[in-house]
């Protein structure tokens, strides 16, 4: 008769240990990669095309609140695959650091949270929050190669719709001249911003409305499309307003009124698809196995050392390969440090803006993207 009390008791000691686990794993991550979480939120608050990055935590956190039933339900099994993923991410980080590719250390350092709780709960419980766990790579802040492209697409929608309005245009690359002015469709105007929020918003709603994957990837497609064209339609509207008008939308906050307006058609559009196509929202989606019985304690110790030492690997490397240099004579975290000094500026911000130049009486015309 006292099996299963020491079973209960059991299982209560290694959900408690995998409690503790991730706390201490969180501690670790935030010690020894501090600088490039300092770097990643710096650029969330310098530059536009990633502000969405501040909502990316509480939406990841509120998703995984809401499968608490299912949770608790689940049975604790640290992952050793966790402590392997801790330990690559770890030389990732380090890898980035060498080479100096900001993207690479910061999505290892952000993706090492998910992967701290594959190690501390295991497979089963990291099966059901699977969703809100790759929804963190939204707080990388990466995406800045696409916008050769954008600026390309932004200038050929825009041109095109000149051209179908009858309004007589004539393109040089990434100039175009009309009869009040010449423009210039430059970084300003990529729209990145645009794009990056409009799909993470679509792979937010996709994950609410439907279960069925074809009906997501339907949704995240059109919403890229979407957003790409909305863009050009933005700009082709600003460059009308100072075609047709007297306007001075180069500052203040009538050029970001004419984004907004764009941005919330846009979602009002696609949250009414959603809604109208949506999955029955009852069905599961496939929550772990119950039946399991937990891990023993021991194991969740064990799991928990090996993934420690797995997370100072890429730190340590980066300490003995760092270059005899005065000015990265700062311990551990030196290339960490550099990097949150390396983050853009205020100044620099504006230049992730979305409106074309407007070279009008040597005006430059800006908008927030």
């Amino acid at each position: 008769m006292s099996t299963p009390n020491r079973n209960s008791d059991n299982d209560m000691r290694t959900t408690r240990i995998a409690i503790i686990s991730f706390a201490v794993l969180v501690v670790v991550i935030a010690a020894l990669f501090f600088g490039t979480f300092a770097s990643v939120v710096e650029i969330w608050r310098t530059t536009d095309a990633f502000t969405h990055g501040f909502f990316v935590v509480p939406l990841v956190l509120f998703l995984i609140w809401r499968e608490r039933d299912r949770i608790a339900r689940a049975p604790v099994q640290p992952s050793w695959l966790g402590v392997a993923a801790l330990f690559g991410l770890s030389l990732l980080w380090w890898l980035g650091s060498r080479l100096d590719v900001r993207v690479l250390f910061h999505a290892a350092a952000v993706l090492s949270l998910p992967a701290a709780v594959v190690a501390a709960f295991g497979l089963p419980i990291a099966a059901i929050i699977r969703f809100p766990l790759l929804f963190m790579v939204f707080a990388v802040p990466a995406g800045e190669f696409l916008i050769p492209v954008l600026i390309d697409s932004t200038a050929r929608l825009t041109v095109g719709s000149l051209s179908v309005l009858g309004i007589p245009v004539y393109q040089d690359g990434r100039f175009f001249f009309v009869p009040s002015g010449s423009y210039e469709v430059a970084k300003a105007c990529s729209g990145l911003k645009f794009l990056i929020a409009t799909l993470m918003l679509a792979i937010l709603v996709a994950h609410i409305y439907f279960r069925r994957l074809w009906k997501s990837v339907m949704l995240v497609a059109f919403a890229i499309v979407a957003a790409v064209l909305a863009n050009g339609l933005r700009a082709t509207t600003v460059v009308l307003l100072l075609h047709f008008t007297d306007l001075d939308i180069a500052d203040g906050p009538d050029h970001r009124f004419v984004g907004w307006i764009m941005y919330a058609l846009l979602i009002v559009a696609m949250i009414w698809i959603a809604a109208r196509f949506q999955d029955d929202i009852d069905s599961p989606r496939g929550a772990g196995n119950g039946a399991l019985a937990p891990s023993p304690p021991a194991k969740g110790l064990r799991v928990a050392l090996f993934a420690m030492l797995g997370l100072i690997v890429g730190p340590v490397f980066e300490s003995l390969t760092r270059p005899a240099s005065p000015d990265l004579d700062t311990g551990l975290g030196a290339h960490d440090f550099r990097a949150a000094r390396m983050a853009p500026n205020a100044a620099a911000s504006r230049q992730d803006m979305d409106m074309p130049i407007d070279h009008r009486r040597g005006q430059t015309m800006m908008g927030a993207s």
